[in-house]
């Protein structure tokens, strides 16, 4: 389910803060249902702990949610067309941790991130080296614990499913807390 899912179908919210990075996550009420019934995804119920700002509404507790800050400037550019430009190209390995690069990796020139550098976007769908392209935002990988969200950018007119995401990122978004976001 996508980030705009919980907002229109979830029929009670929590807020949260992470421990690391003080950012608030979306999370619904443990034993809450979609609109249709459906059980919340059980991700979506871990890590329940100390609550603010709660009140009544509907006979349902609810909470004020918020949402990060890269998650915020990533939101504008679902299902638009954006130009990447490639810093960490298909191949080529990160300049601190020196892991490899599965798949092309780069930014979004003149969108500042919450981290001070431009907004960052894997570039996924083509299997080979690319310098500066074209192509269609279709999600995002939030991370769940660390405010620097990216890009999911594709050619225009492909589809991948959430789980072909996740793979195709996992290289590098192993080491964070992580999951899909769409539209």
């Amino acid at each position: 389910m996508g980030f705009e899912g919980y907002f229109k179908n979830i029929n009670c919210f929590i807020f949260l803060k992470t421990q690391v990075s003080e950012e608030a996550v979306l999370m619904p009420q443990r034993g809450s249902k979609t609109a249709e019934g459906e059980k919340i995804p059980s991700a979506a119920q871990n890590n329940l702990g100390c609550f603010k700002n709660g009140y009544l509404l509907g006979g349902h507790f609810c909470y004020n949610v918020f949402m990060s800050k890269s998650l915020e400037i990533a939101r504008d550019f679902l299902g638009k067309e954006v130009r990447v430009k490639m810093n960490r190209p298909l191949g080529s390995h990160h300049p601190e941790h020196g892991f490899l690069y599965e798949a092309n990796y780069g930014f979004i020139s003149g969108v500042k991130a919450p981290d001070g550098e431009d907004l960052d976007a894997y570039y996924l769908g083509v299997h080979e080296p690319l310098d500066e392209v074209d192509g269609v935002c279709i999600a995002i990988a939030h991370r769940k614990n660390n405010d620097d969200d990216k890009l999911i950018v594709v050619p225009k007119g492909m589809v991948m499913s959430d789980e072909e995401i996740a793979k195709a990122i996992h290289f590098q978004e192993q080491w964070f807390d992580t999951e899909i976001l769409r539209a």
